[in-house]
């Protein structure tokens, strides 16, 4: 056991700190889940998160820290979760600015298109006035 007030280890049972002379107060560890990972309520028998069964005294006695895996999971869980919405958004942004891009140039293709056609008519329209004005 560690002092609270100077960090030195001292014996269990004791009521001072031999190294700071601070009162030694009982901590009471916390205990978890082995299933789920939350926090057991004291003199729980069924985790009141996932109704898990802590099925012997000895068992809820030695369950003093969450379980590291458990923790490890629900982090990678959560990371990958946001790294597929992330994709997602950026993903539909690029497929609907792309399908704008496409619409854009459809419409300057066509456009230009018809003003290509309306000047090959003018330009025919011209050549054949010019050429029976110069045999007139």
């Amino acid at each position: 056991m560690k002092c609270t007030k100077c960090g030195k280890e001292i014996k269990d049972g004791v009521k001072f700190c031999p190294h700071c002379g601070e009162e030694v107060k009982e901590v009471k560890k916390a205990k978890f889940c082995m299933k789920c990972g939350s926090k057991l309520q004291e003199g729980a028998v069924f985790c009141s998160k996932c109704g898990a069964s802590i099925s012997t005294v000895q068992e809820r006695e030695a369950i003093a820290k969450p379980p590291k895996q458990v923790k490890r999971f629900k982090k990678a869980y959560i990371v990958a979760g946001v790294a597929v919405v992330l994709f997602l958004v950026i993903g539909s942004v690029m497929l609907n600015s792309d399908r704008a891009m496409y619409k854009a140039y459809v419409k300057f293709h066509d456009e230009y298109c018809e003003k290509n056609a309306e000047y090959e008519e003018d330009r025919k329209s011209t050549r054949l006035n010019s050429s029976h004005s110069t045999q007139s």
